[in-house]
């Protein structure tokens, strides 16, 4: 069953775009800062607190906020449904041992029936909460790439990293060389095939043909 305590676990997820705390997260979490560093001669490097610039910005605080108003507002809902059907339950079982056995099997098919409404339209609100928290996460991600790479050319900064998770948010230089890699992994194959083709097999020898015997 789906209870506020459940719910209060879904709002934490809400720091991807946000802070729910508002007052006690922003004392402890520190505004995007980017550091500089030199990654080696001739390139620059600087880090950003990705989550901390979505965060901060005012379009991370208004989507911050309509989540977290929808949200109270699905907790209340059910908060409802959960009062009415403990209300419900214990309505019965006070007259319980009144009621005859058709009545009592009535009773409980429609508590059953209720009961799975209710966990149905608490998923129902799950689901719907993270589909909200996904879109804005991938807005604010665009929104954040797209003012990195502006800084970072106009600083003329060649890499830029997320300090948190280490991620290449921007960048100059070729970050991704697999294909090369993988090439020179076939290349070296082929050679080990050719090689291991050429070599002799291990104690292989040729006879030696006495005339003498063969004359005889």
């Amino acid at each position: 069953m789906m209870t506020k305590k459940n719910l209060g676990l879904v709002a934490v997820s809400l720091a991807l775009v946000g802070s729910l705390a508002a007052e006690q997260m922003q004392k402890n979490m520190q505004p995007a800062v980017c550091s500089h560093a030199k990654a080696k001669k001739d390139m620059t490097v600087e880090y950003v607190d990705a989550l901390a610039a979505m965060r901060e910005s005012d379009e991370g605080k208004r989507i911050t906020s309509e989540i977290e108003a929808k949200r109270k507002k699905m907790a209340e809902e059910l908060q409802k449904i959960e009062k009415q059907l403990m209300q419900s339950a214990k309505a019965t079982q006070e007259k319980w041992s009144t009621m005859s056995e058709e009545a009592r099997e009535k009773t409980q098919r429609e508590m059953a029936k209720a009961e799975r409404d209710y966990k149905m339209k608490a998923q129902e609100y799950e689901e719907e909460l993270q589909r909200e928290m996904q879109k804005a996460t991938e807005k604010l991600s665009k929104e954040l790439d797209e003012a990195v790479a502006q800084y970072a050319q106009e600083s003329k900064i060649d890499v830029v990293i997320d300090r948190v998770t280490g991620r290449v948010v921007y960048s100059v230089v070729d970050q991704e060389p697999t294909k090369k890699i993988t090439e020179l992994m076939n290349k070296n194959c082929k050679q080990s095939v050719v090689a291991e083709g050429n070599k002799k097999p291990a104690g292989t020898t040729i006879a030696k043909t006495d005339k003498k015997s063969m004359i005889s």
